[in-house]
């Protein structure tokens, strides 16, 4: 089989996975491979579980972080959901938003994510992941050592008081919070929505974002990763790296990599 050939069948494989994968999850919403660079806006119309904000429900999305070093010193936004309305103190330096539902934002130095959530307030704060801004209380769940140079799946779920934090379908990190997650159902998401302006959020890409009105379970998790880009037999065929070679009588006159 020639390159062409070759080049077709794996476009048909990626093209019958996509749609076998989109037809069998139950997201309320699914988006395809985009930069990091630029942002993607999903509106609140897609992320409603009913008439009312439910306290119960998950984000997943796919990333991959090409460069840390793209926009270091300031913090990349991955996932933001919060009203059009600015914020008086910034959430984290350059970001002045508010009654966050979540954020799910990058560090500015190292590879560290920290996760945002606004909560009802029950009096006073006795977790130390509760930190209060402009009078509104927010859990704050940090994870330490994302990978980068490769596809990771993170899933963001609420369940009652509780943050769980899944990574490469495993369980990573539970907080507990002060107050279940308050949800402004009117707020729309932002994907990587950058800080300074035109310059994006992180030098990667972002896949396959989903969401869901009900909390995730660790075998749930396990599942989303297994049918996205780890864990099976497509993310080995995507990851390869195949050689062509060009030669004539014995003579390399060209090669390259895809």
């Amino acid at each position: 089989m020639d390159i062409t050939g070759v080049l077709v069948l794996i476009l048909v494989i990626l093209l019958l996975y996509v749609l076998i994968r989109y037809a069998t999850d139950g997201s309320k919403v699914q988006t395809g491979i985009v930069e990091a660079l630029k942002m993607q806006t999903v509106s609140h119309k897609n992320l409603a579980a009913g008439s009312v904000a439910a306290s119960n429900f998950s984000h997943c999305i796919w990333f991959y972080i090409d460069d840390w070093n793209y926009n270091y010193g300031t913090y990349k936004p991955l996932l933001l959901r919060t009203p059009t309305t600015p914020a008086e103190t910034a959430l984290v330096p350059g970001l002045k938003v508010q009654n966050v539902c979540p954020a799910v934002i990058l560090g500015s130095q190292n590879n560290t994510m920290d996760v945002f959530q606004t909560i009802f307030q029950t009096g006073n704060a006795t977790s130390s992941n509760t930190i209060t801004i402009d009078g509104i209380q927010y859990n704050k769940c940090t994870v330490t050592n994302i990978p980068i140079q490769k596809w990771c799946c993170l899933i963001v779920s609420f369940y009652g008081r509780t943050c769980d934090i899944y990574l490469d379908g495993k369980l990573i990190r539970t907080c507990v919070m002060d107050g279940v997650a308050k949800v402004d159902k009117d707020a729309d998401m932002y994907i990587t929505p950058g800080i300074i302006t035109g310059k994006g959020s992180f030098k990667g890409w972002t896949s396959n974002y989903q969401f869901f009105p009900n909390s995730t379970n660790p075998q749930q998790a396990y599942d989303f990763y297994k049918k996205g880009f780890g864990g099976n037999w497509l993310s080995n065929l995507l990851n390869m790296e195949v050689k062509v070679t060009f030669s004539k009588n014995g003579q390399v006159e060209k090669e390259f990599s895809f």
